[in-house]
């Protein structure tokens, strides 16, 4: 269980409340039927500050956290949160997490006076600090529009994903469902290979390049109105539902139970709903809480599709 006693307690008593209440409604002005949605997900999402409620959880609960914080004020809809606050919410982040647990973090600098603000950097360093272990770094790259308008800096077409471990390696790690397909397929190898000491070594063998191979650490995916997610969107930073996802599949198996403690739109709830995975969110903002009430109401997305995200 994620509550002790008194928080479990509280968390029933919102649920009697709301299932009272009139009807609510959510971003999009739509009706939103507590009851048929109760058992679904309003045990798992709080409407609450992060750090207050991770607090209440209990140490070694979460398997897994996915989850982008506001950052550096590049949306105006959430309080900016300071280095120090982001810190002091993961380094909670770490109490409540399993050993071998993980935590994704997707951030990217903000872009202030001609340069970036360095705000992802430090706090990488903070939290290897406090006791995260830096398992990989991703970049995730997005399609968009040109961006002809930056006359004096590249169009940023990236963002980070920090994927950190409390203890020495993953509990869990499947990179099998996230593999794409070989460019030379079916070609023998030849040639020579380096080895660490920096010499070249003869390939000796009959080796056949398979037809799937490991992605790397550049995933691209489709951004905006590229996800089809028109409730989604009524957010204005939602996370890539394919990131979100690919994220799940490699950190976790069904069963386990994945946090995101600034929920957002909801977009890793709904994706580890979809996945079979156990799940819980915080959010503080109470228009985007309605909004991922909404998104949990609805039908359960196939993930037979895993290869069309490339």
């Amino acid at each position: 269980m994620c509550y002790n006693s008194e928080s479990m307690s509280r968390f029933l008593l919102i649920v009697v409340d709301y299932c009272n209440s009139e009807p609510p409604t959510g971003v999009a002005g739509k009706y939103i039927n507590p009851r048929s949605m109760i058992t679904d997900c309003m045990k798992r999402l709080i409407h609450g500050e992060a750090l207050a409620e991770m607090s209440k959880m209990d140490e070694n609960s979460i398997d897994l956290t996915v989850t982008s914080p506001p950052y550096d004020a590049t949306r105006t809809a959430y309080k900016q949160q300071s280095l120090d606050e982001l810190v002091a919410v993961y380094t909670q982040l770490l109490h409540i997490t399993t050993n071998g647990g993980v935590f994704c973090l997707n951030i990217r600098d903000g872009w202030v006076k001609g340069a970036y603000t360095g705000t992802t950097f430090r706090l990488v360093v903070a939290l290897l600090d406090v006791g995260w272990k830096l398992h990989t770094d991703i970049i995730s790259s997005k399609d968009g529009r040109p961006g002809a308008w930056f006359n004096k800096r590249f169009k940023i077409d990236h963002e980070y994903v920090f994927n950190f471990v409390k203890g020495d390696e993953p509990q869990y790690f499947n990179k099998e469902p996230l593999k794409i397909p070989a460019k030379w397929a079916g070609a023998k190898y030849h040639g020579t290979q380096r080895k660490s000491d920096g010499e070249l070594d003869p390939i000796v063998g009959d080796y056949t390049i398979k037809a799937m191979k490991c992605r790397g650490t550049v995933w691209p995916y489709r951004v905006g109105g590229g996800q089809d997610d028109s409730l989604g969107h009524q957010h204005p930073a939602i996370m890539p539902k394919n990131l979100a996802r690919d994220l799940i599949m490699c950190f976790s198996e069904p069963g386990m139970t994945v946090l995101d403690p600034m929920a957002g739109s909801g977009t890793t709830l709904l994706q580890a709903r979809n996945l079979g995975r156990d799940y819980l969110g915080i959010e503080i903002n109470k228009d985007y809480y309605d909004l991922i009430v909404e998104r949990l109401g609805q039908p359960t997305s196939d993930h037979k599709d895993v290869q069309k995200r490339w």
